[in-house]
């Protein structure tokens, strides 16, 4: 389980695929979450990606990869 702790409107974390965390982009997001304090499991082995997609959060390094195993 993790949880991303932020507030509603300044920050949001969107799930996305390897490519779009490489880039800051948004091509094939996965789950896109923006109402605040997020708890998400984690059930499968392998790479999560997440990033902010509020103006150049991302771009600034506030992504994240979790690994799984």
């Amino acid at each position: 389980m993790v949880v991303f702790n932020y507030k509603p409107g300044l920050n949001t974390v969107v799930q996305v695929e390897k490519d779009d965390y490489d880039h800051c982009s948004m091509k094939k997001t996965l789950a896109q979450y923006f109402m605040g304090n997020t708890t998400l499991t984690l059930n499968h082995c392998g790479d999560y990606y997440f990033i902010c997609s509020v103006g150049k959060h991302c771009e600034a390094t506030q992504k994240l990869k979790i690994t799984v195993t």
